[in-house]
């Protein structure tokens, strides 16, 4: 298979990390903010939530549409104390073949992530920024 975005390492908060090519999987729902600035460029923080959706996979009977969520809360350019230590969570939700993981499994990890983070705010964000589920 011929890879043609760049690797990503995402850090997993119940295994470990994983590396994925961004353009098998791309971006569905983003948020992020910065904070002890009015500028990005100043900003003593940065956070971010990003959920990734596998493209189809079509081979020999499979299928598959596993999700990545994960997000992170580090130092910006606007500088921190030496001792700063950020955070990062992550999840892979993974589904059977032929299947779909439930936006209510995605919506849960999402929360899950920006706990750990320390960025409730921001689950609201990415929240909103999903694909819109037909009822």
């Amino acid at each position: 298979m011929t890879t043609t975005g760049k690797r990503i390492t995402i850090s997993l908060s119940e295994r470990g990390p994983v590396s994925l090519d961004t353009s098998e999987w791309p971006r569905i729902a983003w948020a992020d903010d910065w904070s002890g600035s009015e500028h990005e460029c100043q900003a003593s923080e940065t956070m971010m939530l990003c959920v990734r959706r596998r493209r189809d996979v079509v081979g020999v009977a499979m299928r598959t549409r596993d999700v990545v969520v994960y997000g992170e809360r580090d130092r910006g350019a606007g500088g921190m104390p030496i001792s700063y230590r950020g955070s990062s969570a992550g999840y892979l939700l993974t589904c059977d073949l032929g299947a779909e993981v439930p936006q209510a499994e995605i919506v849960r990890a999402i929360r899950r992530v920006a706990g750990v983070i320390g960025w409730t705010a921001g689950a609201a964000v990415c929240i909103a920024d999903l694909p819109v589920e037909e009822i």
